[in-house]
Formats: C-alpha cells, sequence, structure tokens
C-alpha cells in the first residue's frame, strides 16, 4: 500500500485487526453459527469477524446505559 493510503475497511474491523486480542473458547448454538456463517459471507467478512463486531457492538451499547 502507498504511504499515505489507509487500508479500506470500516474502524471496527481496523480495530479488531490490532493485536491485543485474547484467544478464547465459546459454545454457540449450532443454528446460530449457521446464521453467522451466512450473514458474514453476504457481508464477504469472514464468521469470526462478524462475531467480534456484533460483541463489541452489543459491549459498546449496553456499556451506554449504564
Amino acid at each position: 500500500m502507498s504511504e499515505g493510503k489507509r487500508a479500506k475497511g470500516s474502524k471496527i474491523i481496523e480495530q479488531l485487526k490490532e493485536k491485543t486480542s485474547v484467544q478464547i473458547a465459546i459454545r454457540l448454538p449450532a443454528a446460530d453459527l449457521r446464521q453467522a456463517r451466512s450473514i458474514a459471507e453476504r457481508k464477504g467478512l469472514g464468521y469470526q469477524t462478524l462475531l467480534k463486531m456484533i460483541v463489541h457492538e452489543g459491549l459498546m451499547q449496553e456499556a451506554k446505559r449504564l
């Protein structure tokens, strides 16, 4: 990428790509995982990226309520 140009993608995706993440394991119902994969495919994202975005957005909304 040339100097002065920023990678394409949303601000949330850029933040999620930072190396500050911690690996965890979470169990989800199979139907939820299928739906996440389907939605991610339509959006051109990986399903794990989509799930991280959803968790992040949900946490931000909950934090505003407090």
